[in-house]
C-alpha cells in the first residue's frame, strides 16, 4: 500500500474513532438541547476569530519549516498543520506538533 493510501486511511480511522468516542461520551439529544439554547452572537463571533488564528498559526509553522526546508509553499504549510491540528486535541503532550513534521 503506498504512502498516500496509508494516510488517508489512518486520518479516516482517527477520525471514526474522534467522531464515535464523541457520540458515545456526549449524549446526542442532551446536545442537541444544550446547542438549541446557545446565543448566537458569541457562538459566530468565536466562529469568526476561529479564522484569523488558523491563519496566523499556520504562518507561524510556514515560518518554522522554512528554516528547514526555504521552498515551502502556503498549500503544504497548511496542510501540514491542518494534519496535526485534530491530533494535538486527541491525545496528550500536544502529540499534534508531531503528526505535523511528519506529514
Amino acid at each position: 500500500m503506498s504512502k498516500a493510501k496509508w494516510l488517508f486511511y489512518a486520518r479516516l480511522a482517527v477520525a471514526v474513532a474522534v467522531l464515535a468516542f464523541l457520540v458515545v461520551r456526549l449524549e446526542p439529544t442532551r446536545l442537541l438541547r444544550l446547542l438549541s439554547e446557545v446565543r448566537a452572537g458569541p457562538l459566530l463571533a468565536s466562529v469568526l476569530l476561529i479564522l484569523p488564528n488558523l491563519w496566523i498559526q499556520t504562518a507561524k509553522w510556514r515560518f518554522l519549516l522554512r528554516l528547514a526546508h526555504p521552498r515551502v509553499s502556503w498549500a503544504t504549510a497548511w496542510r501540514s498543520f491542518i494534519v496535526g491540528y485534530p491530533l494535538a486535541f486527541v491525545t496528550p503532550g500536544r502529540l499534534g506538533e508531531v503528526g505535523r513534521a511528519w506529514f
